[in-house]
């Protein structure tokens, strides 16, 4: 099993290839009850404790994992759900 360490590095030379910083278009055709499932994981994975946990996440260090939260919320208005997250997240 690799150490964190060596995962860090991985996803680093991922994240540094050329062409990563560039923005992309992906047209996607789901259910509305699927769209709230990548917005659940993005949020628990930003949260404090996971994001110490998370190589994957550290290795956005340069960048703003919180941007992440942006496009889940473009997502969620787009299937026209951004109120059904806000009573979801009151339970």
């Amino acid at each position: 099993m690799a150490t964190t360490n060596e995962v860090t590095k991985i996803h680093e030379t991922i994240l540094s290839i050329p062409g990563m910083n560039e923005t992309v278009q992906v047209p996607v055709k789901i259910f509305k009850k699927m769209a709230l499932l990548p917005d659940h994981v993005v949020t628990k994975g930003l949260e404090k404790d996971n994001m110490k946990k998370s190589a994957f996440i550290k290795s956005f260090s340069d960048g703003n994992p919180q941007d992440l939260v942006g496009v889940m919320n473009h997502f969620l208005s787009s299937a026209k759900l951004p109120e059904l997250k806000g009573k979801l997240k009151l339970l």
